[in-house]
């Protein structure tokens, strides 16, 4: 099997992005290793970081007839390829949206797998300088969804608006994954107060870092909120909130810092925060980060994350009044102890050798009844 990955626009030569680029990266280091197949990338590589691999070195523009002139040169050299293989191909693509992959794969015999992070249009008000851009962005992505021959969605919760909603039935269920090498567990949990609670992430809205701090304002126990993230505005916007809920003392944000530094905050912690959003259909890569390290873990939701409540050490709480989560936070917190269980458990399976495993299951499957 020949496996075409094709990223553009995004530069993944580095693991110190969280979510679908981090997702991304681990396949290009696991699948480009792999002796049982062949592979090319096309991806943003400035600093050489894949130089073991086959690399085509590829950026995204700007301008729309760039852009257009671009795709048209990559579609070609997708098609040259393909058709040199004497192995079958896979082209493997995020639901970026781009069209070199959708119009390789169906000019040639070559499958077509689409990774979904949302199953969902980009919003609206992202494009009010240029409408036509937008509804580029949903016909391209739209387009590549419905001519894919199948495609892998990171959680249950994406892969049900597929089937439900834009009655795709091809869709399969991979979901992120953890570097277990770098997560691990190398301090139990502390039974000394103050408690330490830790959020590593993006501190955009929907993270609701402010509900965070507002169950923290509330909380009986003596405790120590650590924010791990966000840009200097960000941190600025909530620190203003802190000192607002009187609890300036108690959080400590620390901004930004290089991924092989997270480990040692979540260890640090004696219990971690997920995303606190009512809706969120997503895999979220801090929490098998937080397990990895032996944390339970409470998130805020009602819609979406539905299949972490089968993960040891997970508390999925209802996105209910503020005194009600406070109190359910201030239950776990007397109880909390080192997550040996839920540790194990991601290990064994949610490591990334794991998903890029099972990745390339799905595409010799793929290919297997694409020629039946």
């Amino acid at each position: 099997m020949r496996f075409i990955g094709y990223f553009p626009g995004a530069d993944f030569s580095s693991d110190s992005q969280y979510g679908r680029q981090t997702h991304v990266y681990k396949l290009i280091q696991y699948i480009g290793a792999r002796d049982d197949l062949t592979s090319t990338f096309y991806l943003d590589d400035p600093n050489g970081n894949f130089g073991a691999y086959d690399v085509r070195t590829v950026t995204w523009s700007d301008s729309f007839i760039n852009r257009l002139a671009d795709e048209v040169a990559r579609a070609r050299a997708l098609i040259r390829e393909i058709r040199a293989s004497s192995d079958p191909v896979v082209i493997y693509c995020r639901e970026a949206p781009d069209f070199a992959p959708t119009l390789a794969a169906r000019l040639t015999d070559a499958a077509l797998i689409v990774e979904a992070n949302s199953a969902h249009d980009e919003d609206r008000a992202d494009f009010r300088d240029s409408l036509v851009t937008y509804y580029q962005h949903r016909l391209l992505r739209e387009l590549k969804w419905r001519t894919a021959d199948r495609i892998i969605a990171v959680s249950d919760a994406i892969a049900d608006v597929f089937r439900t909603q834009k009655k795709l039935q091809n869709v399969e269920v991979v979901e992120n994954g953890v570097d277990e090498e770098l997560f691990s567990i190398h301090q139990p949990v502390s039974s000394a107060p103050p408690r330490t609670i830790c959020y590593v992430g993006g501190l955009q809205a929907w993270q609701n870092i402010d509900l965070m701090l507002r169950v923290v304002a509330e909380l009986q126990t003596d405790v120590r909120f650590v924010v791990v993230g966000g840009t200097g505005e960000e941190v600025a916007r909530l620190e203003a909130l802190a000192a607002d809920l009187d609890i300036k003392d108690t959080v400590t944000f620390v901004g930004r810092v290089d991924h092989d530094e997270v480990p040692e905050f979540v260890n640090d912690s004696d219990l971690c925060f997920g995303p606190f959003q009512e809706v969120r259909q997503a895999s979220p890569l801090k929490i098998y980060e937080y397990l990895a390290c032996g944390r339970e873990v409470v998130t805020v939701n009602d819609t979406g994350l539905e299949f972490l409540e089968s993960y040891p050490g997970i508390h999925r709480l209802s996105h209910t009044n503020l005194d009600d989560l406070a109190s359910k936070v201030d239950s776990i917190l007397a109880d909390v102890t080192t997550n040996e269980e839920g540790a194990s458990y991601v290990r064994e399976n949610r490591s990334w050798r794991a998903i890029a495993d099972h990745t390339v299951d799905i595409c010799r499957e793929t290919i297997a009844s694409s020629t039946e």
